[in-house]
Protein backbone atom coordinates (compact mmCIF):
# COMPACT_ATOMS: atom_id res chain seq x y z
CA UNK A 1 0.00 0.00 0.00
CA UNK A 2 1.53 3.45 -1.16
CA UNK A 3 1.35 6.76 0.57
CA UNK A 4 -1.09 8.04 -1.18
CA UNK A 5 -3.70 4.81 -0.59
CA UNK A 6 -3.06 5.47 2.98
CA UNK A 7 -3.96 8.88 3.57
CA UNK A 8 -7.42 8.23 1.26
CA UNK A 9 -8.27 5.33 3.64
CA UNK A 10 -7.02 7.54 6.43
CA UNK A 11 -9.36 10.17 5.13
CA UNK A 12 -12.36 7.64 4.66
CA UNK A 13 -12.16 6.17 7.99
CA UNK A 14 -11.97 9.58 9.69
CA UNK A 15 -15.01 10.59 7.87
CA UNK A 16 -16.86 7.42 8.73
CA UNK A 17 -15.84 7.82 12.52
CA UNK A 18 -17.17 11.17 12.00
CA UNK A 19 -20.45 10.02 10.47
CA UNK A 20 -21.20 7.65 13.07
CA UNK A 21 -20.47 9.94 16.47
CA UNK A 22 -22.54 12.18 14.47
CA UNK A 23 -25.74 8.79 14.21
CA UNK A 24 -24.53 8.34 17.83
CA UNK A 25 -25.19 11.71 18.83
CA UNK A 26 -28.19 11.70 17.01
CA UNK A 27 -29.41 8.39 18.50
CA UNK A 28 -28.01 9.22 22.09
CA UNK A 29 -31.15 12.83 21.58
CA UNK A 30 -33.26 10.77 20.62
CA UNK A 31 -32.82 7.74 23.79
CA UNK A 32 -32.63 10.61 26.24
CA UNK A 33 -35.73 12.47 24.42
CA UNK A 34 -37.72 9.15 24.69
CA UNK A 35 -36.34 8.48 28.35
CA UNK A 36 -37.76 12.22 29.33
CA UNK A 37 -40.87 10.76 28.23
CA UNK A 38 -40.83 7.56 29.81
CA UNK A 39 -40.52 9.83 33.36
CA UNK A 40 -42.92 12.55 32.55
CA UNK A 41 -45.48 9.52 31.62
CA UNK A 42 -44.66 7.56 34.65
CA UNK A 43 -45.01 11.02 36.87
CA UNK A 44 -48.83 11.51 35.47
CA UNK A 45 -49.45 7.98 35.77
CA UNK A 46 -48.72 7.93 39.31
CA UNK A 47 -50.54 11.54 39.63
CA UNK A 48 -54.28 10.07 38.22
CA UNK A 49 -53.63 7.03 40.01
CA UNK A 50 -53.95 9.07 43.17
CA UNK A 51 -56.31 10.91 41.77
CA UNK A 52 -58.41 7.85 41.40
CA UNK A 53 -57.64 6.61 45.22
CA UNK A 54 -58.83 9.82 46.51
CA UNK A 55 -61.94 9.53 44.59
CA UNK A 56 -62.60 6.41 45.18
CA UNK A 57 -62.02 7.27 49.07
CA UNK A 58 -64.41 10.24 48.75
CA UNK A 59 -66.88 7.49 47.05
CA UNK A 60 -66.64 4.88 49.59
CA UNK A 61 -67.64 7.30 52.95
CA UNK A 62 -70.18 9.08 50.63
CA UNK A 63 -71.85 5.69 50.55
CA UNK A 64 -71.50 4.69 53.97
CA UNK A 65 -73.01 7.89 54.99
CA UNK A 66 -75.85 7.77 52.56
CA UNK A 67 -76.41 3.96 53.98
CA UNK A 68 -76.49 5.18 57.55
CA UNK A 69 -78.87 7.92 56.34
CA UNK A 70 -81.45 5.74 55.05
CA UNK A 71 -81.28 3.48 57.65
CA UNK A 72 -82.08 5.98 59.96
CA UNK A 73 -85.40 7.09 57.70
CA UNK A 74 -86.13 3.57 57.28
CA UNK A 75 -86.20 3.19 61.52
CA UNK A 76 -88.40 6.78 61.46
CA UNK A 77 -90.82 5.18 59.36
CA UNK A 78 -90.90 2.17 61.25
CA UNK A 79 -91.61 4.32 63.98
CA UNK A 80 -94.30 6.34 62.66
CA UNK A 81 -96.20 3.03 60.95
CA UNK A 82 -95.94 1.65 64.74
CA UNK A 83 -97.66 5.25 65.66
CA UNK A 84 -100.31 4.69 62.99
CA UNK A 85 -100.86 1.09 64.15
CA UNK A 86 -101.21 2.27 67.93
CA UNK A 87 -103.41 5.10 67.37
CA UNK A 88 -105.87 3.74 64.38
CA UNK A 89 -105.86 -0.02 64.77
CA UNK A 90 -105.63 -0.46 68.74
CA UNK A 91 -108.71 1.42 69.63
CA UNK A 92 -110.90 -0.47 67.01
CA UNK A 93 -109.58 -4.01 68.32
CA UNK A 94 -110.71 -3.36 71.70
CA UNK A 95 -114.50 -3.21 71.16
CA UNK A 96 -113.69 -5.40 68.24
CA UNK A 97 -112.54 -8.19 71.06
CA UNK A 98 -115.40 -7.24 73.05
CA UNK A 99 -118.20 -7.99 70.33
CA UNK A 100 -117.09 -11.54 69.57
Amino acid sequence: MNVCNRRKSGQVYRKRLRILSEMLEVNSYTLLNSLIRCMLFNVRTRQILRFLKMRRKEFKDESIRDRREMNKRWGEIANSLGIIVEDLVSPAVRPAIKIF
